[in-house]
């Protein structure tokens, strides 16, 4: 995969299926972790992960 320079964490689990409540934990603990950390108060919402590329949405 290096030489192709693919990473590990690009990859799609296949099989794997995310749901709503899963994506609603994510925006929030990404929330959550902005804040701990000191950074700017922002929402995070799907849009945001999907144009991220953290996961796909499939029909």
């Amino acid at each position: 995969m290096e030489g192709a320079r693919i990473y590990w964490d690009e990859l799609t689990c296949v099989g794997y299926e995310v749901t709503e409540d899963a994506v609603a934990k994510l925006c929030g603990d990404i929330v959550k972790f902005r804040n701990e950390v000191g950074l700017p108060n922002r929402e995070v919402t799907t849009t945001q992960l999907l144009d991220l590329e953290a996961f796909e949405k499939r029909e």
